[in-house]
């Protein structure tokens, strides 16, 4: 009996022997005949989808009805061109309204990267944004990003969608009450937060570190509001005193005495009746 001429074909996404990592294969052998079989090396099987892990050959020894066999002609390559290693990928980050983000990836080998944003809910090209590091503009609210990155042989990798996660300025408002009188120090001004993030630090125009103010004069008070993350935020008010009551004036007849030189000397003490001030 003639030995049976084997060849071989391989079904890739991309109809050649190159591959990218993750991709399927299905490897067949022609040439057996009617009742033939067809035996693959590295435990692959005829007309069965597999992964490749690396480069590989493949060898197929095919059999006819007869028993013939013959690894003539059978010899397949896949090129597997795992041909990067992705070293670092993005991770989320915490800023401050307003603020920018930075996210990096690092590969090993040649590859080009093309940095998206969640737009709408659809995934959209950042015109410019092929570098390995992408710096945001400032952000006003929470965005989702990703990164493309692309090996000479065209296989692909995608991160997974990392956010940049924007922290509101902190808010407050503030309520003040008067001093009794200017320089008096028993006016207060209490405060009331407006966001919601905790803990919270304050610190006050004069020094102090509460979150109100008590036995303070006059005057305009500013806060720094700082969150966690150490987002900033600032509030002013000013503390007025309430001295509204005019004087009651009381002053007395005063008979004086003219010196030889026309001068007269007069006190305070000489006119005042009694007169008072509520400050």
């Amino acid at each position: 009996h003639d030995l049976p001429t084997i060849t071989t074909t391989a079904t890739t996404p991309s109809n050649t022997l190159i591959i990218c990592e993750g991709e399927q294969v299905i490897l067949n052998g022609q040439g057996a005949g009617l009742g033939g079989s067809y035996n693959w090396t590295n435990g692959v099987n005829d007309g069965v989808a597999f992964i490749p892990s690396a480069t590989t050959t493949y060898t197929v020894t095919g059999t006819d009805a007869n028993g013939c066999q013959t690894a003539a002609g059978n010899t397949l390559s896949l090129d597997d061109p795992i041909d990067f290693t992705v070293t670092y990928s993005p991770v989320s980050q915490d800023i401050c309204e307003g603020a920018t983000a930075t996210f990096g990836v690092s590969t090993t080998g040649t590859t080009v990267f093309q940095w998206y944003s969640l737009v709408n809910n659809v995934w959209t090209a950042i015109p410019g944004a092929t570098g390995n590091t992408y710096t945001t503009p400032a952000l006003t609210d929470t965005t989702r990003y990703q990164v493309v990155a692309v090996s000479q042989s065209d296989c692909q990798w995608t991160s997974y969608p990392v956010s940049a996660n924007v922290n509101p300025t902190p808010q407050a408002s503030l309520v003040a009450s008067p001093a009794s009188c200017p320089g008096t120090a028993d006016g207060s001004v209490d405060l009331t937060m407006i966001t919601t993030v905790t803990p919270i630090s304050f610190v006050w125009s004069n020094g102090e570190t509460t979150e109100d103010l008590s036995a303070v004069t006059s005057g305009t008070y500013t806060v720094t509001i700082i969150d966690p993350l150490g987002c900033q935020g600032t509030a002013s008010i000013a503390v007025s005193d309430s001295d509204g009551v005019a004087p009651i004036v009381i002053a007395q007849d005063l008979t004086i005495q003219v010196d030889s030189l026309g001068n007269v000397a007069i006190t305070p003490a000489d006119v005042d009746g009694g007169s008072s001030d509520n400050c």
